[in-house]
C-alpha cells in the first residue's frame, strides 16, 4: 500500500493483485454464518445465488481492507513527509481513502472481475447495500439495517468499516422484506422454517441411536420436529418459529408474538393424555412405543424475544441451533443422553454462558438536544460468546 500511494493516482498492478487476492481467499476462507435458507431456496428467493453472494462479498471487503491499507500508508507517509504541501496531500488522501467517493462502474467491475461472478449479478447483490435518495422505496433501509453504500449519481460513497460489519445474509432477507413483501410472503417466508428444521433434523439424526421426523400430523395440528431415543425411551417434540433475525424494537415483538404462537401449539400437546402422547409417537416412528419420557422446545433461529415470550413459554425448552448443539453436547460428555435432561442442560449451559460473558450493568451517558441521558447498557464479554459458539460448533 505505501508503493501504491507513492506511485498515486498510478497504481502498480501487482502490488494491487497481491493486497486483493490476499484478502479474498482470508474472507472466503475465515468468513461463516449458518444459513438462513437452503441453497435452493437462496436462488429461488433471489436473482442469485449463495455462491454469487459469498464471492461478491468477500470481493467486496477485500476492496475495503484495500482501501482501509492505502489510508493506512498514506497516514504513515504524512507522518514522515518534510514539506508541508506533501504532508497536506497526503492527509487528504486519508480522508479520501476512509470515506472513498468512487465510480458505481468501478465498484461493481472490480468486485465482479475479483469474485469471478456475472457483473449483472454483483450488481444486483451491491444495489441491495446500496442507499439511493431518488428511490428510497426500493433502498430497504429502516430499523434494523443501514446499507454500507451510499448512491450519488452515478457514484457511490461507502465506509469500507461498513462493508466488513453490514453484508451478512440476514440483511438480504431484510432488503426483501422493506421493499417487497409480497415476494418475501411468498417466495422468502415459506423457506425459513424449513430451513431451520433441516438444520436441527440433520443435527439430532447424526446422533447416535436417535431417530427424526418432520412435520408430523396429528388431530389438534403438526409438530414441527419429533426425535426419539430408543435406549433412554424418551423424545423430544420441537416447534420452530423462523424469521428474520431481529434488531429493533418492532423486530423483536414480531418474534415474540410468534415464540407465544409456538408456546400455544405444545401447550396443546402437553394437555393430552400419556397414552394419547404414545399413540402420536407410534404414529410418527411406524411401531408401538409405550411411557414415552417427553420433552417439548421452542427453536427459533436467534433469540424469542423479551421477558414476556419468555414467561409464556413456561415447560417448554428455549433453544436456537447453537443452544441445542450445546445442550446435546453436554449430556453426551454427561454419560447420560436422554431429552428428559435436556432441560437442564440448557439451563446448565445458559448459566455457564451467563456466568462467563454477562460482566455487569455500566451507565452511558451523553448530551442530546441539551438534555443529559444516562443510558444502562449490559457489559458483555463477547470473546466468550464466540467461544461458547464455536465449542458447540465443533
Amino acid at each position: 500500500c505505501k508503493k501504491m500511494i507513492k506511485a498515486w493516482p498510478n497504481l502498480p498492478g501487482d502490488s494491487l493483485i497481491e493486497v486483493l487476492k490476499g484478502a479474498l481467499d482470508h474472507y472466503l476462507d475465515n468468513v461463516f454464518e449458518l444459513p438462513l435458507l437452503s441453497d435452493d431456496a437462496f436462488a429461488e428467493s433471489f436473482d442469485f445465488s449463495r455462491d454469487d453472494f459469498v464471492r461478491t462479498r468477500a470481493a467486496l471487503m477485500s476492496y475495503a481492507d484495500f482501501c482501509l491499507g492505502m489510508a493506512d500508508a498514506a497516514e504513515i507517509l504524512a507522518a514522515r513527509a518534510v514539506t508541508r504541501p506533501r504532508r497536506a496531500m497526503l492527509q487528504k488522501e486519508v480522508g479520501e481513502w476512509v470515506a472513498p467517493l468512487l465510480k458505481r462502474n468501478h465498484i461493481i467491475g472490480t468486485a465482479a472481475g475479483l469474485s469471478g461472478v456475472e457483473p449483472d449479478k454483483a450488481e444486483s447483490i451491491i444495489d441491495r447495500f446500496t442507499l439511493d435518495l431518488d428511490n428510497l422505496k426500493h433502498s430497504g433501509f429502516g430499523e434494523g439495517f443501514f446499507p454500507p453504500f451510499l448512491r450519488l449519481e452515478d457514484s457511490l460513497l461507502f465506509s469500507p468499516h461498513a462493508i466488513n460489519r453490514l453484508m451478512p445474509e440476514r440483511n438480504l432477507l431484510y432488503y426483501t422484506l422493506r421493499t417487497d413483501q409480497k415476494r418475501f410472503d411468498n417466495v422468502v417466508s415459506k423457506h425459513l422454517e424449513p430451513a431451520l428444521l433441516d438444520d436441527a433434523a440433520r443435527y439430532l439424526a447424526a446422533q447416535p441411536n436417535v431417530e427424526v421426523k418432520t412435520n408430523h400430523n396429528w388431530e389438534q395440528g403438526e409438530i414441527d420436529l419429533l426425535a426419539f431415543h430408543e435406549p433412554s425411551n424418551s423424545a423430544l417434540q420441537l416447534q420452530a418459529k423462523a424469521a428474520v433475525p431481529p434488531q429493533g424494537a418492532r423486530m423483536v415483538a414480531q418474534v415474540e408474538s410468534r415464540t407465544r404462537e409456538a408456546a400455544d401449539q405444545i401447550s396443546r400437546f402437553l394437555e393430552l393424555e400419556p397414552s394419547a402422547k404414545d399413540s402420536i409417537a407410534s404414529a410418527a416412528f411406524g411401531r408401538p412405543l409405550s411411557a414415552v419420557t417427553w420433552s417439548s422446545g421452542i427453536l427459533a433461529r436467534s433469540c424469542l424475544g423479551t421477558q414476556k415470550a419468555w414467561e409464556a413459554i413456561g415447560g417448554c425448552v428455549p433453544l436456537n441451533l447453537i443452544l441445542l448443539r450445546a445442550a446435546v453436547k453436554h449430556m453426551q460428555q454427561s454419560g447420560a443422553f436422554t431429552f428428559a435432561n435436556l432441560e437442564t442442560s440448557v439451563e446448565d449451559e445458559l448459566a455457564s454462558l451467563r456466568t462467563k460473558a454477562a460482566l455487569g450493568w455500566q451507565n452511558k451517558d451523553f448530551t442530546l438536544l441539551g438534555a443529559n441521558i444516562n443510558l444502562p447498557l449490559l457489559d458483555l464479554d463477547y470473546a466468550s460468546i464466540h467461544a461458547f459458539r464455536d465449542q458447540a460448533m465443533r
